[in-house]
């Protein structure tokens, strides 16, 4: 086998990006846009030892049904991934990566619930990051990547997962950054201006927020890109510039400015007010993320003593989870977050809460008093890191709920703590991410004895 042959694929099974996998002897065959009971005719894209990549040329025949696409950067963008299939049909394979995911670890919980769908398919995204670049002629470019390609920005024109305010402001960012002939920063000269536009929004009001992150600032030239844009998006509240002047491409910086509004912006989840900052975690889907909190907050039950909240972001499951405890200490090492957590507890009325700015790998370390009923995890993408796992298997207390929207890293971390003397009590899958392969995970495990 080599790049550019032709292979007939069954498809048996997806992996965690979401693409088919199927085998031909012992070698494994990612189909890219395969789904399960797919069989189809491939050309090799790529090809590692015992593992090759397929694209599809003719879908001999298949289970699940494709679907007109929305978005015309389909195929080219690495979001909306699928798109071409049924939310129905969405749901049902995301079932099946979460149930093949345990099986592979050899976990068993002794409750799966059914996967709760999103209340919204489109339009459900508070947060989305766009990138500048030069196009190969040379113009600048805003919006998002291009799949698997870390360099290659494609112009969005119109995109389905934020919101129509959204799709006005990146317009308007690119149409002024070419007014006013302003560089994009480039990867490697290291030279150029703009960097990032990150726009963050609230559901329920409808309040905008954006931060543009740039090499050099103060500048008059990205004062003057601000105003064109203020003026043609006048209900825009809330205006930031970031300074990046390092090499990382990645949309922080070092100095924050507030050239607009207050610097955050106030989302709605239940009964609470959560204050936003440009570099806060929260849950990227606003309406699905109060069912998420309320699943949790059911699971916890009352009357549960001293809960601790690792990778707590703004505080939301911990103000959630206070009428339930008799405290809640939260940890959460972005200190912009905890400063949040600190104000939406105190505009709460939340007493019993408390939070920590602190990596959670150095807090546990650190920690004397390990007496907690209940330990809630909700860390990022890659897992728990592996030191934190082992305080756990130290502290072992009598709960752990685990949230997660990374099922590989999931069932990885949870294969390490059953092996401290905990049982998977149940399993909910969060759909939060319509339209890609990913999911919000809710795991309660109980020690033994």
């Amino acid at each position: 086998m080599k790049r550019g042959d032709f292979l007939e694929v069954e498809i048996s099974d997806v992996d965690h990006k979401g693409d088919g996998v199927g085998k031909i002897r012992d070698i494994e065959c990612v189909v890219r846009r395969g789904l399960p009971g797919d069989i189809i005719e491939g050309r090799i894209v790529k090809k590692r030892r015992k593992r090759i990549e397929l694209e599809i040329v003719r879908i001999i025949s298949c289970r699940i049904k494709r679907i007109a696409k929305h978005c015309i950067h389909f195929g080219v963008c690495g979001g909306c991934r699928w798109q071409y299939i049924s939310y129905k049909d969405q749901l049902k394979v995301k079932e099946l990566m979460v149930h093949k995911a345990l099986v592979r670890k050899n976990l068993s919980p002794k409750n799966i619930e059914p996967i709760l769908p999103s209340l919204d398919t489109f339009y459900y995204r508070n947060k989305m990051e766009f990138s500048f670049a030069a196009g190969l002629d040379g113009e600048i470019q805003l919006g998002l990547h291009m799949r698997g390609r870390y360099n290659r920005i494609f112009n969005i024109e119109k995109c389905y997962l934020q919101s129509a305010g959204s799709n006005l402001l990146v317009d308007a960012f690119r149409t002024g950054a070419k007014l006013y002939e302003l560089e994009p920063y480039n990867l490697k000269t290291h030279e150029g201006l703009l960097r990032f536009l990150v726009v963050r929004e609230t559901k329920a009001s409808g309040q905008l927020m954006v931060n543009l992150v740039v090499a050099e600032y103060p500048n008059l030239l990205v004062d003057k890109l601000i105003n064109y844009v203020c003026e043609r998006v006048p209900y825009l509240s809330d205006v930031l510039v970031s300074k990046h002047s390092g090499k990382a491409q990645v949309a922080l910086g070092e100095k924050l400015y507030v050239l607009r509004g207050n610097g955050y912006i106030e989302e709605s989840c239940g009964d609470y007010k959560l204050k936003i900052s440009p570099q806060s975690f929260y849950q990227t889907n606003s309406r699905q993320a109060e069912r998420l909190y309320t699943i949790i907050r059911n699971w916890v039950g009352k009357e549960v003593g001293s809960i601790l909240d690792l990778y707590s972001g703004t505080g939301s499951i911990s103000l959630y989870l206070a009428s339930s405890a008799k405290q809640v200490i939260g940890i959460e090492q972005i200190k912009s977050a905890t400063i949040d957590a600190m104000w939406n507890a105190e505009k709460n009325t939340v007493c019993n809460c408390k939070f920590v700015s602190a990596s959670v790998e150095d807090f546990l370390i650190n920690l004397t008093d390990t007496n907690f009923d209940l330990v809630i995890i909700d860390p990022p993408r890659p897992g728990v890191q592996p030191k934190v796992l082992r305080r756990l298997s130290e502290i072992r207390p009598p709960r752990i709920i685990y949230v997660s929207c990374n099922v590989k890293t999931l069932v990885e971390d949870l294969a390490e703590i059953v092996t401290y003397g905990y049982e998977i009590e149940r399993l909910q899958p969060v759909d939060m991410f319509p339209q890609t392969p990913h999911c919000e995970i809710i795991c309660e495990l109980k020690k033994f004895g």
